[in-house]
Parts: C-alpha cells; sequence; structure tokens
C-alpha cells in the first residue's frame, strides 16, 4: 500500500516537472538581444558640397519593464550619462554608436546612405536620438562651385522616437539630413547650418 502512494506521489511530482518546465520554456521573446542599426543620409538639393563633422552619435536606451507606477519612463535623460555601446546591453541610458571625430559630405549621401554604428541592445525601446556637430571642426559649403564660410548656432540635435527593440530581430532608423532645408543665407550673405533632420519610415 505504501510502495502505491509512493509511486502516486512520484508520478505527479514528475508530471508537475514537466508541465513547470515546459511552461518556462515557451516564450523565449524576452530572451537575447535585438540589434540597432542607424544610418544616415541626405536629400537632394542645389548644394554641392556640405561636409559636417559629428562628434557623437547616441541613442537612449530604455529596457522593457523601466516604468513607474503611472505609466512614466523611471529613467533621468541627463547629458551627463552617455555611456559606451559596448557597457552592458539591458542598462538604460545613453549608448554611443559613434564617437568622432567624423566628417560627413552630405550631398555624397543621396543615394548612398551610410553606417554611423550598430548596438546590441535588449528588448525594450529607444526613446531619442543624439548627434552632437563637432564645435572644433568647421562645416564646409560649396555653391555654384564658390566655397563659403558656415556657421552652427547649435551643434546638438536630437529627435523623439518610440523604436523597439525585439530579441533576434534588426531595428534600423534612417536618418535623413535635409541639406537644402539645413542652410540659410542671412542679409549679409553668410551661411548658417541648422541641422534638419528627420527620420524615415
Amino acid at each position: 500500500m505504501k510502495k502505491s502512494k509512493l509511486c502516486f506521489l512520484s508520478m505527479v511530482v514528475c508530471i508537475a516537472l514537466t508541465v513547470f518546465v515546459a511552461g518556462c520554456g515557451g516564450d523565449s521573446s524576452a530572451d537575447g538581444t535585438g540589434t540597432l542599426k542607424v544610418t544616415l543620409q541626405d536629400a537632394p538639393g542645389d548644394i554641392e558640397i556640405l561636409e559636417v563633422t559629428i562628434d557623437e552619435v547616441a541613442v537612449h536606451f530604455v529596457p522593457n519593464g523601466a516604468v513607474e507606477e503611472d505609466g512614466d519612463v523611471d529613467i533621468d535623460i541627463d547629458e551627463e550619462e552617455t555611456e559606451d555601446g559596448s557597457d552592458d546591453s539591458g542598462n538604460a541610458g545613453w549608448k554611443v554608436l559613434l564617437t568622432g571625430p567624423k566628417m560627413f559630405d552630405l550631398i555624397t549621401l543621396k543615394d548612398n546612405p551610410t553606417e554611423l554604428g550598430i548596438l546590441e541592445l535588449a528588448p525594450g525601446k529607444v526613446t531619442q536620438i543624439r548627434l552632437i556637430l563637432s564645435e572644433t571642426t568647421p562645416a564646409k559649403l560649396v555653391v555654384d562651385s564658390e566655397e563659403h564660410d558656415l556657421t552652427v548656432p547649435s551643434g546638438t540635435v536630437k529627435l523623439t522616437g518610440n523604436f523597439k527593440i525585439v530579441a533576434d530581430q534588426e531595428t534600423q532608423i534612417k536618418l535623413d539630413f535635409d541639406a537644402e532645408k539645413s542652410v540659410s543665407q542671412t542679409g549679409n550673405g553668410e551661411y548658417k547650418l541648422q541641422p534638419t533632420i528627420k527620420v524615415l519610415d
């Protein structure tokens, strides 16, 4: 009689363990990392050369589950909290894709998008993209075969969004730097660069 009870209990335990293991392995969507790829291109226009030097490209990453009770992201977005992209892929904060200085002739990017960087991130979302233009390397502008000085009033460009990072999938963010809309001419003939960048679908 005792042997029968023991056999019955052993069978129940085995069944329970089997169900538990199956339940744990049924959904692996939150495991592993996803790939984030950011590219830069330019819309067509009449400018012949527009060279800008980028010191840094970073994204702000929020892992799944990092929310407060009211649903707001429980992350303090601080300019000084930039982290190298090689750090833990599951930590929230700024992740660097590109560390410059690196020069780009935006006009050559019309039909040839260039890669700014690739990151491996845990499942979550990217909420902001930040580009910092160089303050030490001046931008270069050529219009009608004539070179002009180009001042940059603000060297930091921020783009907001909600780009999901999914395990074992690539999320591509395409940035379009509109040269024609970014360059303006003042009354005294000087040119200014106020970067106009949008995220393409």
